[in-house]
């Protein structure tokens, strides 16, 4: 059965071609500038690479280009080969489901919390749902994972009122690449009974309390930049701080948000990148990128401490994610910062990038594995569940 995953990252949409049933990655790729007459395209598929400048003056248009990329490369004959299509919807919206499936009235409900945000998703899925009005179109919330929080972990302490009429509180990221951490461990460990601490560290932090698979905590909050200290992104700060340089610089509150969204961070406090593996290379001769460090890797340290009170306790604890993953230096920092919970690597385990292993040692207190995030695939998965009932 052939699923396809999308991902809508504006005014960028990702995508992945699954033959599901065997778990086999048939294509991915991406249509870059969509809305734009700068557009692009690129394919992978079997070792090969695709990529050609094209018009995309909408979703519609991309979609359009991907059904006929598909059809020339031969992974499908008809648009009814496409049984699913699954949606993964980051932005925060006033529903809150585990899925929904999408037809063209549900798709008119969908409403986001923050109407200031892209409605990039909402084009996205309206475009596939009239290029394949016969294919189960399903929309999966990235925050859907963290419903089983309790109240005192998901509310912010602002006026209560505010939950109630405006849907302030905590709903989180990363959802469904957390998800995805606790089945794995689940298969490893071939058990569901488990306090894990799922650490997703990319351009975007967060960290997951997880216990027995029901989510505990997550680090990330409302909306960014709340949360850990990320690539670019302030983290959870001091919001007297936003009044005063909008003050301070002339700037209204969205200029400010978009500064601590996109200039703050790791990138803020070197003043040179925001590419962790740059600055790990670069702290000997530059006390800026060391500092950004020490901050970057305090915060995460502080995050997985909160954990290990929350839970009572980590059996385990999972690196994922673009820095999670590929960053051995950064994964041996933070592990030494936890010693004092037993936490012990193997060095020699620890020397890999991009696959799944247990890189502690024999005589540590806590399991720790390294885990290639893979939200397409566990997007296709979940659509085929539903297609199967």
């Amino acid at each position: 059965m052939k699923i396809i995953s999308v991902e809508y990252l504006n005014p960028d949409m990702k995508f992945s071609l699954w033959e599901i049933e065997n778990n086999e990655l048939l294509a991915s790729g991406s249509f870059n500038g969509i809305g734009s007459e700068d557009g692009r395209y690129t394919v992978l598929f079997k070792n090969e690479k695709i990529s050609e400048n094209v018009v995309l003056n909408d979703y519609d248009a991309a979609v359009s280009h991907l059904v006929d990329l598909l059809m020339q490369l031969d992974f499908i004959y008809s648009i009814s080969d496409i049984k699913g299509i699954g949606h993964k919807l980051s932005q925060v919206y006033s529903q809150l489901s585990n899925n929904i499936i999408f037809s063209q009235d549900s798709l008119s409900r969908l409403k986001l919390l923050d109407e200031s945000s892209s409605k990039c998703e909402i084009l996205g899925v309206q475009a596939f749902l009239n290029k394949f009005p016969e294919s189960l179109n399903i929309g999966f919330f990235d925050y859907s994972f963290f419903q089983t929080m309790e109240k005192s972990q998901f509310l912010l302490s602002v006026p209560y009122q505010w939950y109630e009429k405006y849907g302030i509180r905590k709903y989180g990221a990363d959802g469904i690449i957390h998800k995805y951490i606790c089945n794995q461990i689940s298969d490893l460990l071939s058990t569901n009974s488990f306090k894990l601490v799922s650490c997703s560290l990319g351009d975007f932090n967060s960290i997951c309390s997880i216990c027995d698979g029901k989510v505990i905590d997550i680090s990330s909050g409302f909306l960014n930049p709340s949360g850990i200290t990320s690539c670019t992104g302030s983290g959870s700060i001091d919001p007297s701080i936003i009044p005063y340089v909008m003050e301070c610089e002339g700037k209204n509150a969205g200029e400010v948000l978009d500064d601590l969204n996109n200039l703050s961070g790791v990138l803020g406090l070197s003043e040179s990148s925001d590419d962790i593996n740059n600055i790990l290379d670069s702290t000997e001769n530059n006390d800026k990128a060391s500092l950004a460090l020490d901050k970057y890797i305090m915060d995460i340290v502080y995050e997985i401490s909160k954990s290990y009170v929350l839970l009572e306790g980590i059996d385990v604890l999972v690196f994922t994610s673009k820095n999670g993953e590929n960053s051995i230096s950064l994964r041996r920092k933070i592990s030494e910062k936890l010693s004092c919970f037993g936490v012990k690597i193997d060095l020699d385990a620890n020397n890999v990038c991009g696959k799944i292993q247990k890189i502690s040692s024999d005589d540590s207190n806590i399991l720790v594995y390294v885990i290639p995030s893979n939200d397409s695939l566990a997007i296709a998965k979940d659509t085929y569940d539903m297609i199967n009932g």
